[in-house]
């Protein structure tokens, strides 16, 4: 599918998570799997049928975390594939992002729901709704005002929600402003990837916006190993990078139509990154320099783990993927 018939067509705009639920969300897995040698890959199968996961992030308490769009669910993993199951309070919400606040408590964005989640380290779930009706948030960090920012991809708005459960929106260019991913910049902003709107978003904690025009589909963004800011451009199969100030660089992905999604600092001094129709997790260096490795299924959301190992969602497949890259007496 091309991206001008996906975003705009039948004369409705889809947000970038609209079309991620479309491509990975179905119940039928890609027949395609890599015939290269594989690397070192464990794979662990979540206890829920159809779970769906899709973002991760490393907790507090040594274990992974990560969303189940698919049964309303919030997983947990620990280094020896330990798994536990928390059941979100609102069925069908579609839990998507992920982030961790200075507590220790873990938050999630319910796309379909329109909630904000929190879940405490024993397993205390509350629920927040999101004061616009049918925002989709989707994307959510925590910020260095110790704040939760989300993106409300819907909407075309940036959320912030206390950890009290108090919340305050800021608007963005009115429009085809569709927000996907979000995280806290090392310049003390919020940055955040424009999906379809094709921007990268700078914002203040008093909501003072700036956007950065780019010629791509953004949907993943992180902070690099340089201080930069990291992109995945969904449909041009590129990686950006942009500085603090604007400045922009594109490189080219050497898998064709891998569909780049989520992107994450990691060992090496690289930025590692999901290639959810290359069926490979990418690695670029700081200075351009490409390493793909492949892996059983699409691969959606990604973090890395306490043990300096990369862990990835592999939503189809309904596991967890570990691809070892720390020598063995971190493990």
């Amino acid at each position: 599918m091309d991206s001008q018939s996906t975003l705009h067509g039948c004369g409705h705009r889809l947000t970038l998570t609209a079309i991620l639920l479309a491509v990975f969300g179905g119940s039928v897995v890609s027949s395609q799997r890599p015939s290269a040698a594989q690397p070192s890959i464990t794979e662990y199968s979540l206890p829920s049928a159809g779970a769906l996961p899709f973002a991760l992030l490393a907790g507090r308490d040594g274990k992974i975390w990560f969303t189940e769009g698919g049964v309303a669910k919030i997983g947990s993993i620990t280094m020896n594939g330990v798994l536990t199951e928390y059941p979100v309070l609102s069925r069908e919400s579609r839990p998507q992002g992920i982030a961790i606040d200075r507590r220790g408590n873990v938050w999630f964005t319910e796309y379909t729901a329109n909630k904000i989640g929190k879940i405490t380290m024993a397993g205390v779930v509350t629920e927040y709704a999101v004061p616009r009706p049918n925002s989709g948030p989707s994307g959510i960090t925590l910020g260095p005002d110790g704040n939760l920012w989300f993106t409300e991809e819907i909407a075309g708005k940036i959320g912030r929600i206390s950890p009290e459960g108090h919340f305050s929106e800021f608007s963005l260019r009115p429009g085809d402003a569709a927000p996907h991913s979000i995280t806290a910049g090392p310049d003390g902003n919020i940055w955040f990837a424009g999906g379809d709107g094709h921007d990268i978003g700078k914002m203040t904690v008093s909501g003072v916006l700036t956007e950065y025009a780019v010629s791509g589909t953004p949907s993943g963004i992180a902070v690099g190993p340089d201080r930069n800011l990291w992109f995945t451009e969904y449909f041009e199969n590129k990686i950006g990078r942009i500085t603090t100030s604007g400045a922009l660089i594109e490189h080219p992905i050497p898998t064709a139509n891998c569909r780049p999604i989520a992107i994450v600092r990691g060992p090496k001094n690289s930025m590692w990154f999901t290639e959810g129709e290359g069926f490979k997790i990418g690695q670029i260096t700081m200075t351009g320099r490409f390493a793909e490795s492949r892996v059983p299924y699409g691969p959606q959301g990604i973090a890395v783990g306490p043990d300096g190992n990369l862990w990835f969602a592999e939503k189809n497949a309904d596991r967890i993927g570990k691809l070892i890259v720390a020598p063995a007496h971190r493990r």
